[in-house]
C-alpha cells in the first residue's frame, strides 16, 4: 500500500522544497507493515515551514503533544516534514486506517514502528514485546516497562488518532497515557480530537494543542507555496487566493491546480471560488460523505448566511438543534468555526460557503428565497436590521425589506449604522422603491446622511404620497407621517433655511402624538421628530423651543435605541441649560450621559459575541455618542459663568479649527496676572475640597476626553446647526472677560468675516458683544446706537453664545418662553441698563430692566433675571434707595448661589461689591457665597466701565481700593483690619493716601467723591 498524503496524492510528482539529504530513503518494496510504520514521502511540493517546526520542536517536550485539524491542512505532510527537518530526532510513526481497531494489530505496529527507530540497544529491549500476546489487557503495562527503559527520548506519531474507536484499544492508550515514562513523547493527529481523557493532562501542562488556525498559511508562506506549485500570478491575486482559501493547505493546492488547467492567455486566480469542479470533488469526499445525512442537510440550509447562531439555523431548518450541531461541527473540524469567546456564532470556511451555496442552488434551486425570507425574518426580530434587509433584498422580497426598514431603520440611520443599507438599497429597483414607501424613505435617509438635500427630494415625495398597504389602520398611517415629517425637517435643516412654518407641521404632529395613541415600540419615531423639531428650532434661535423639544425627545430616543440622537440631545440639553444659567442642571445632564455610556440595553437581544462575530455595524454599542463640539461648549459656557477662564479657553482652543480664529491668533489665552487667583475661592466648586463634577473633566484639553466608550470620536450631523461659526464669539467674550478688549474686538471682526450659513446669527451675537465692548470703554453713544439697532431689527434669531432666549418670527407676534410680548430681548435689556449705568442713568437704566424683574414675566434665562437684579440694585443704590437695593440684591444671590452663578456678579460692576460688603450680612443665608464672590471681586478683573470725566485718571493701589470698598459699611478701622489681614496702622495710612488722592477729608466725603467718579458704584 503506497504512503499515505494528506493531500490524497493530488497532483503531478514534483521534488520536494524540504532538502534532499534530509529525506529518508524510500524502500524499494513495501509490504504492508513497512507502510504503516513508513514516515510518509510527499509527492507534492512542500514548503519547509520553520514557524511550525519551532512550534512542533517545542509541543513534543510536553509528554502528549495533539494535532487536530480538519481535512486538508497539512497535518501528515508538516509532521514528516518536521521529522526530515529535524534528523536528529529519534521519532517512530504509525499511519491509523479505520481498519486497524484491534489492538492486536495496533500494538503491533507501534512495536515495529519503535524498534525501526531505536538503535540496535533499545531495540533489543523491545524485542520480547513481539512475542507476547499484543491484544490481551496486560500488554500495554509490558509495553510501558519496556520503553520505560530505552536509552533516550523517542517520539511516536500516530496518525489519523480520530480513527481509533475500539473500546480495548482506547483503554490500553488511556493506560499509556496515564503512566507513560518521561521518555516516550506521544504525538496524537488526526481530524479530531481523539476519544481519549485529555483534560487532565492538559490542566497539568504536560498536553500541548495545535488546531487549523496554527496550521493555516500565511500570506507569505501561501505567495511561496503558490510559486512552488509553478502558479504565476502577481501579489493581489495571490493575495485574494489566501484570503478566500484563509491560508487552508488543500484549498491553496486546489487553486493551483484550477490555475494549470486554465488557458495559458488568460490565467487569473480570483476567479478560483467553491464552485470549481476540483473544490466540489475534494469537499464532497473529505467533508460532505463523512458526515450524517442530517449535517449534510443542515449544512446547505444554513451555507446563506454569515455567520450563524443556533437560534438562526434553528429559524431555517424548521429544527431545534442548531446549536448542537454547529457545535458538532466545529468539534469535528468541517471547516466551521466558532468565533468570539462565547463561541455562540459560527461561520463556514468562504470556500464551503461558496460550494455549498452552489450545491443548493443546483439541487434545490426554488429552496433559497424562502431560506432568505426566513433569515431575515429572524435577523429583523433580533434587532439586526442590515442582516434582515440583506436578506430580503438578496430573496427580492421588497415587502419585507420595506416591512423591516419601516419598523427599525430609523434607529439605525439614527446611529449612524447605515452603511452597509446604502450598497443594499442602491441595489433595489426603483419601480421597487416607487412602490414601497418605506423603501423609499429608507433611501431618502441615505440622500439626507450624504448632505443631498436635493436628492432626497424625489424620495421623500414618494414617501408622502404612497397609498398605505392593505390592511394598515389609522395608527400605522400616522407612524409614517411621523417618520416622513422628521425627514423634512431634516431636509430643512440641511439647506440651512428654517422658518417657522416648517417647523408648525412637526410641532402639530406632536401635539397629536400625545392623544394618538402611539405604541410603546413606536415611539422612538416621535422621539425622532421631537429631536429634529429641536434642531429646526436652533436653526431660528429659538433656543426655550429647542429645549423644550430636546426634553421631550430625549426619553423617547432613549427607549427606542436611537443611541446617536440621544446623545446629541443630551449634548443640545446641556447646552441650552448652561447658556440659560441653569448650571447644575447642564452638569447633571452632562453626567447622565456619562453614565449611559456604560449602561446595557434596554432590552436584552441576541448579539454575535466577540469583536469579530456578526454581521458587521450590528453590535450592540452600548456607549453614548454624540457631539464633542456642542458638549464642549457646555463646558466652555459652565467654566465662563463660574469664571474659571483658563479652563473655558483650552476647551474653546480645542475647537479652534471648527471656527474661526484670526487677529487673535497671536494673543495667548486668558491668563492670570496674580499668582493666588487659582486659589479656589470659599464654597467654590473648584475648590479640592468640594467634590469635581465628573462631567466636567480636570483637563479639558485632553483629547481622550473628547472619544466616547466605542473609542470612535463622534462625528457632527450635516444637518446641526455649525456651531463653527459661533466660536469666535464664545472666544471674544472670554477676551472680553479678560479685559482684553482690543483682541475680543479683532476677535468678533474676523468671526464676522467667516461666518457661513448662520451670518445672521452671528452677526447679531457680535452686535450685541460689541455694545458691551464699547460700555467697558466708556462708548456709551455707540453703545446706545448698537442696541438701538437691535430694537429695530431683532432679525431671525439670536446667537446661541450670546445667550439671548428670544424666538425668531417676531413679526408674527410670537411670545417668550416666559410668557412675555415679542420685543426685545432680554439681554438686549440688561446690556442697555448697563449701559444707561454707566452714562450715569440710574433711573434709566431702571426703567430698561423693569420688564425683566416682573415676576409674571420673568425672563426664561435665569442668567437675564439675576443680571437684570443686579443692574436693578445698583441703580437703586445710585438713586439713594436703599432697602430696595438690598432686596433685589438678595433675589440676585438666591437666584444665582444654586448654580454658583459667578461671572454675572463681576459684569455687573464694582458698586455689587460695594453692595455685597455693606448689605448683605458676612453671617447670613448667603455668607459662603457671598464669601466667594468678594474673593472673585478681589483677584479677578470686574467690569470696568470708563466714565467720561478726566477724574478717571485717579490711580489707587488694589490695597487702597480694598480698603475703599469697605467705606460705605459701618465697619470701623479695626474691623476693616481684622477683615482684610492687615494690621490698624496700615489701614488708617491707606485711608490717609485715599483722603489726599480724593481730596477730601472726611469717610463721608470719600464716598461720595469715589461714587462721582465711578471708583465706587
Amino acid at each position: 500500500m503506497p504512503a499515505r498524503s494528506e493531500m490524497g496524492g493530488v497532483g503531478s510528482s514534483t521534488p520536494s522544497l524540504i532538502p534532499q539529504a534530509r529525506r529518508a530513503p524510500a524502500p524499494a518494496a513495501q509490504g504492508f507493515l513497512d507502510a504503516k510504520v513508513t514516515v510518509p514521502v510527499p509527492t507534492v511540493p512542500v514548503l519547509p515551514r520553520p514557524r511550525l517546526f519551532a512550534a512542533l520542536t517545542a509541543a513534543v517536550e510536553h509528554r502528549v503533544t495533539v494535532v487536530n485539524a480538519s481535512a486538508g491542512t497539512g497535518k501528515t505532510m508538516l509532521l514528516a516534514s518536521w521529522l526530515r527537518w529535524s534528523a536528529n530526532q529519534r521519532a517512530a510513526w504509525v499511519s491509523f486506517d479505520r481498519g486497524d481497531n484491534e489492538p492486536k494489530f495496533f500494538w503491533a505496529y507501534v512495536v515495529e514502528s519503535l524498534r525501526r527507530a531505536c538503535g540496535a540497544e533499545d531495540a533489543a529491549l523491545l524485542a520480547d514485546l513481539g512475542a507476547a500476546d499484543l491484544g490481551g489487557e496486560e500488554f500495554p503495562r509490558r509495553f510501558l516497562d519496556a520503553v520505560g527503559r530505552l536509552r533516550e527520548p523517542v517520539v511516536l506519531i500516530v496518525d489519523q488518532a480520530h480513527e481509533i474507536t475500539d473500546w480495548r484499544l482506547l483503554a490500553g492508550l488511556e493506560t499509556v497515557l496515564q503512566h507513560g515514562p518521561a521518555g516516550l513523547r506521544l504525538v496524537l493527529a488526526g481530524r479530531g480530537q481523539p476519544a481519549l481523557p485529555l483534560a487532565r493532562l492538559r490542566v497539568a501542562g504536560e498536553l500541548a494543542d495545535l488546531g487549523s488556525a496554527d496550521l493555516a498559511y500565511t500570506r507569505e508562506e501561501a505567495v511561496d507555496l503558490l510559486a512552488a506549485y509553478g502558479v504565476q500570478a502577481d501579489d493581489a491575486q495571490a493575495t485574494q487566493v489566501w484570503r478566500r482559501t484563509e491560508g487552508w493547505t488543500a484549498g491553496l493546492r486546489l487553486a493551483a491546480l484550477w490555475w494549470q488547467t486554465q488557458p495559458a492567455a488568460g490565467r487569473d486566480l480570483t476567479g478560483f471560488t467553491g464552485d470549481q469542479p476540483l473544490v466540489a470533488g475534494y469537499l464532497d469526499d473529505e467533508l460532505m460523505r463523512p458526515q450524517p445525512p442530517l449535517a449534510r442537510e443542515f449544512l446547505l440550509a444554513t451555507c446563506l448566511v454569515e455567520p450563524v447562531c443556533g437560534d438562526l439555523a434553528d429559524a431555517m431548518t424548521g429544527e431545534r438543534d442548531g446549536a448542537l450541531t454547529l457545535e458538532a461541527l466545529d468539534r469535528d473540524n468541517a471547516l466551521v468555526n466558532g468565533v468570539g469567546s462565547g463561541r455562540v456564532w459560527f461561520r463556514y470556511a468562504p470556500l464551503l460557503r461558496e460550494f455549498l451555496a452552489y450545491r443548493l442552488g443546483r439541487e434545490r434551486p426554488g429552496q433559497e428565497p424562502e431560506l432568505r425570507c426566513r433569515a431575515a425574518r429572524w435577523y429583523a426580530g433580533a434587532g439586526m436590521v442590515a442582516g434582515a434587509v440583506r436578506c430580503a433584498v438578496a430573496a427580492r422580497d421588497w415587502v419585507l425589506a420595506g416591512e423591516v426598514l419601516g419598523r427599525d431603520g430609523s434607529r439605525v440611520f439614527a446611529n449612524g449604522e447605515g452603511a452597509e443599507l446604502e450598497p443594499l438599497l442602491a441595489s433595489v429597483p426603483a419601480e421597487a422603491v416607487a412602490a414601497h414607501a418605506d423603501l423609499a424613505a429608507a433611501c431618502a435617509h441615505v440622500r439626507l446622511n450624504a448632505g443631498d438635500a436635493d436628492g432626497a427630494e424625489a424620495l421623500l415625495r414618494l414617501a408622502e404620497e404612497a397609498r398605505p398597504a392593505d390592511g394598515a389602520d389609522e395608527l400605522q398611517a400616522f407612524v409614517r407621517l411621523l417618520r416622513t415629517a422628521q425627514l423634512r425637517l431634516r431636509q430643512t435643516c440641511l439647506r440651512g433655511r428654517v422658518t417657522r412654518p416648517d417647523v408648525a407641521r412637526g410641532r402639530e404632529l406632536l401635539d397629536r402624538a400625545r392623544t394618538a395613541g402611539v405604541a410603546a415600540d413606536r415611539q422612538a419615531e416621535v422621539g425622532a421628530l421631537a429631536y429634529w423639531v429641536g434642531v429646526a428650532e436652533l436653526w431660528r434661535g429659538a433656543l426655550p423651543e429647542a429645549k423644550e423639544a430636546f426634553a421631550q425627545a430625549l426619553g423617547r430616543l432613549t427607549t427606542g435605541g436611537l443611541r446617536r440622537w440621544e446623545g446629541h440631545a443630551r449634548d443640545w440639553l446641556a447646552l441650552l441649560n448652561a447658556l440659560e444659567g441653569r448650571l447644575a442642571a447642564a452638569e447633571q445632564v452632562l453626567r447622565a450621559g456619562v453614565d449611559r455610556g456604560g449602561e446595557a440595553p434596554s432590552a436584552p437581544q441576541i448579539r454575535p459575541a466577540g469583536a469579530d462575530a456578526g454581521p458587521s455595524g450590528e453590535r450592540a454599542r452600548e456607549a453614548r455618542t454624540g457631539s464633542p463640539l456642542v458638549r464642549d461648549l457646555a463646558r466652555a459656557a459652565i467654566e465662563l459663568e463660574r469664571d474659571r477662564l483658563d479652563q473655558a479657553w483650552v476647551l474653546l482652543e480645542h475647537h479652534r479649527h471648527e471656527g474661526t480664529r484670526i487677529g487673535a491668533a497671536d494673543t495667548p489665552g486668558p491668563t492670570r496676572e496674580r499668582d493666588d487667583t487659582n486659589r479656589a475661592d470659599p464654597a467654590d466648586p473648584a475648590d479640592p475640597a468640594v467634590p469635581v463634577d465628573p462631567a466636567v473633566p480636570a483637563d479639558p484639553g485632553d483629547p481622550a476626553q473628547r472619544i466616547d466608550s466605542t473609542g470612535v470620536v463622534a462625528a457632527a450631523d450635516p444637518a446641526d446647526p455649525p456651531l463653527g461659526d459661533l466660536l469666535g464669539v464664545l472666544r471674544a467674550r472670554a477676551l472680553l472677560y479678560r479685559g482684553d478688549l482690543g483682541s475680543a474686538r479683532t476677535e468678533l471682526a474676523a468671526t464676522r468675516d467667516a461666518a457661513g450659513r448662520l451670518h445672521p446669527v452671528v452677526d447679531q451675537a457680535a452686535t450685541l458683544l460689541e455694545a458691551e465692548i464699547s460700555t467697558h470703554e466708556g462708548a456709551t453713544e455707540r453703545a446706545t446706537e448698537l442696541l438701538a439697532g437691535l430694537r429695530r431689527d431683532p432679525g431671525p434669531a439670536r446667537d446661541i453664545s450670546a445667550g439671548d432666549t428670544s424666538a425668531g418670527d417676531t413679526s408674527a407676534g410670537d411670545t417668550s418662553a416666559g410668557g412675555a410680548a415679542a420685543g426685545p430681548p432680554p439681554a438686549v435689556l440688561v446690556a442697555e441698563g448697563r449701559t444707561l449705568l454707566a452714562a450715569g442713568d440710574p433711573a434709566g437704566a431702571l426703567t430698561a430692566v423693569a420688564p425683566c424683574l416682573d415676576a409674571d414675566r420673568a425672563p426664561a434665562r435665569p442668567l437675564d433675571t439675576v443680571a437684570a437684579l443686579l443692574v436693578a440694585a445698583t441703580a437703586q443704590r445710585r438713586l439713594g434707595e436703599q432697602a430696595p437695593a438690598g432686596e433685589y440684591l438678595e433675589r440676585a444671590l438666591a437666584l444665582a448661589e444654586r448654580d454658583y452663578l459667578v461671572r454675572v456678579f463681576l459684569d455687573a460692576g464694582r458698586g455689587v461689591r460695594a453692595l455685597l460688603t455693606v448689605v448683605v450680612a458676612p453671617e447670613g443665608r448667603h455668607a459662603a457665597f457671598r464669601s466667594a464672590l468678594l474673593h472673585r471681586f478681589d483677584v479677578a478683573p470686574a467690569a470696568g466701565w470708563k466714565a467720561r470725566s478726566t477724574e478717571q485718571a485717579i490711580r489707587l493701589t488694589a490695597s487702597e481700593r480694598a480698603v475703599l470698598r469697605y467705606l460705605p459699611s459701618h465697619l470701623t478701622n479695626e474691623e476693616i483690619a481684622q477683615d482684610l489681614c492687615l494690621s490698624v496702622n496700615t489701614v488708617k495710612s491707606h485711608l490717609r493716601t485715599l483722603y489726599r488722592k480724593l481730596g477730601v477729608t472726611s469717610r463721608r466725603e470719600a464716598i461720595a467723591r469715589a461714587l462721582q467718579i465711578d471708583l465706587l458704584r
